[in-house]
């Protein structure tokens, strides 16, 4: 019975965490969600293709990406944007907006890379179990 028990409350907090969706799976987001970065300029030398994962944990609020501090997009679940910026390093980050339970969640999250001339690299945004949201390099 206990057996039962703990693969019940597993499969329950399987099915709070997000999943990874791959950006060719993903929806493009619509474009009056995505402010910045959207177009190839003189200078922007990498690509980011960024897809937040899907799954009911905050599914119901946006999460705004920032890049350099700056807001580029707000992501609906399993949603994909490309990002056009120049190589080296930057500041890429993610928090929950809305009101209502998407108010409570923690303040934003960030993280630095650094990016190379002719790069196009993959991020996730996903949302944990604890209900942080992050941003991290992903192969999928």
């Amino acid at each position: 019975m206990r057996k039962l028990l703990a693969s019940f409350a597993i499969a329950l907090l399987a099915g709070c965490s997000s999943t990874a969706v791959t950006a060719d799976k993903a929806t493009a987001i619509s474009p009056e969600r995505q402010f910045a970065f959207v177009q190839r300029s003189s200078d922007a030398d990498a690509v980011l293709v960024v897809t937040r994962d899907s799954g009911i944990l905050g599914s119901g609020c946006y999460m705004t990406f920032f890049v350099d501090g700056k807001p580029a997009a707000q992501f609906g679940s399993s949603e994909t944007a490309r990002f056009f910026l120049p190589a080296g390093t930057v500041v890429l980050g993610v928090s929950i907006e809305g009101s209502g339970l998407c108010a409570l969640n923690p303040a934003r999250r960030e993280r630095d890379f650094t990016l190379k001339a002719n790069d196009e690299r993959k991020f996730r945004l996903f949302m944990s179990s604890g209900g942080d949201a992050d941003v991290l390099p992903t192969t999928l």
